[in-house]
């Protein structure tokens, strides 16, 4: 019964949409003779990253769609001229990084003993989403049909359409959660002949199965999605913070001395320079530095928030954060903490109070201010909102997010004049 239901499903899904998805266009930009990296335009931010030894192609994760990953593999052969591939390596387990597995079983995939158990509910969770995302997409193409055609918004929710119907294609015809086929716990060297890939489990951070690649032959560092450009670890949190220690050492190999040219590529993006993993480390050392010693406030907020609720929770926070040569606070516990207050509890009044103190004690942080700009504008206080979108913008000239808020409050406010 549930295999016709699922046949059934998938005749709805040609008759609504045709099997039709937009047209797949693949970007290259080339590092070296050796190396490229890939991306579907409009489509996907992944960073797919390929290299060519005298072995074999290695490829550094596959995209969140079977169907991108096709296209994908199909650009690396043509432009390398071989269909070899010896390796596959996850960089951590999330499905936007292995979901296109299975279009490369003729090779060995490598990732972390952790991806196993990580990845064992992604048949499920594929077959969840093919049922949710029609409904989803038909929602956001009603909305599509109302907004001027061409502006800003416009393509940017045009994306996302069109991503979600690939996605939607990859996960409704026949996919197959594809986990490694080689794992390890903390270290593993591959050898590729011309090429050598040293592989290290950072750690609980992300995700618990986070690694990182060096390929010490064209000096590149491949760091999945530990590292965002311009923001501090978001996952440094009070989970993981004991994990500090692991990760600077880990780290250190590498941007220890300062002295080291490497070309760091993320998961997602244009990619992290030289000075952002250099400011990202130092902020690291900073952090352990600062939290040696210390309680957490935070641990104290939640137990007060559970016994008295959460403007008791603040009241103890605020207290405690006074105390900087006994208490400590993290920036992702707070951002959890407001977000948590903001979009699950409805409660709009603590979440401003919770991201009030966020920006108050990361001032130097864009993304603070950019969630205290988002309650701010829940909270209908526009005119803060402006501000606090302008600070994060002046701190991240990069900040998309905060560039189109601060047009979009702002026609707003023309509108009410």
């Amino acid at each position: 019964m549930k295999k016709l239901f699922k046949i059934f499903f998938i005749l709805i899904f040609i008759i609504a949409y045709g099997m039709v998805y937009p047209e797949i266009k693949i970007s290259v930009k080339k590092i070296t003779g050796k190396v490229i990296i890939l991306q579907a335009e409009g489509l996907s931010d992944h960073n797919i990253t390929a290299f060519d030894s005298e072995k074999g192609i290695i490829i550094v994760d596959t995209d969140v769609s079977p169907v991108l990953a096709r296209a994908v593999r199909s650009k690396i052969e043509e432009i390398f001229g071989k269909k070899k591939f010896i390796y596959v390596i996850n960089t951590h387990a999330h499905g936007d990084h292995t979901y296109g597995n299975q279009e490369y079983t003729d090779a060995l995939i490598v990732g972390h003993e952790n991806c196993l158990k990580e990845m064992s509910g992604f048949n499920e969770d594929a077959e969840r989403d093919s049922k949710q995302f029609p409904a989803i997409i038909d929602r956001l193409s009603e909305r599509l049909n109302k907004m001027e055609a061409g502006t800003t918004e416009y393509i940017s929710l045009k994306n996302t359409i069109d991503s979600y119907k690939v996605y939607l294609e990859g996960i409704s015809n026949g996919f197959i959660s594809t986990p490694p086929s080689v794992t390890f716990s903390d270290k593993l060297n591959l050898d590729c002949g011309d090429l050598t890939f040293e592989l290290t489990w950072f750690g609980n951070a992300h995700s618990k199965s986070d690694i990182l690649i060096y390929c010490p032959g064209e000096n590149i560092l491949l760091t999945g999605d530990l590292f965002i450009p311009k923001m501090n670890p978001p996952y440094l949190n009070s989970d993981n913070y004991k994990e500090l220690g692991n990760w600077i050492n880990h780290l250190e190999k590498y941007f220890g001395s300062g002295d080291k040219n490497i070309l760091v590529i993320p998961g997602h993006d244009n990619g992290l320079t030289a000075a952002d993993m250099n400011e990202l480390f130092a902020y690291l050392k900073h952090e352990s530095g600062r939290i040696a010693g210390k309680e957490n406030a935070f641990t104290f907020f939640n137990m007060e928030k559970e016994k008295s609720g959460t403007e008791a929770g603040i009241a103890k926070l605020e207290a405690l954060i006074q105390f900087t040569d006994k208490y400590f606070i993290l920036e992702g516990d707070l951002v959890s903490a407001g977000y948590n207050s903001l979009y699950w509890e409805k409660d709009t009044a603590c979440a401003v109070q919770l991201f009030e103190i966020l920006a108050k004690q990361f001032p130097d942080s864009w993304n603070a201010f950019d969630c205290l700009g988002e309650a701010y504008m829940t909270a209908n206080n526009i005119e803060k909102s402006i501000d606090c979108y302008k600070k994060s913008l002046e701190l991240n000239p990069q900040n998309s997010n905060a560039s189109e808020k601060i047009d979009r409050l702002m026609s707003i406010m023309n509108e009410n004049m």
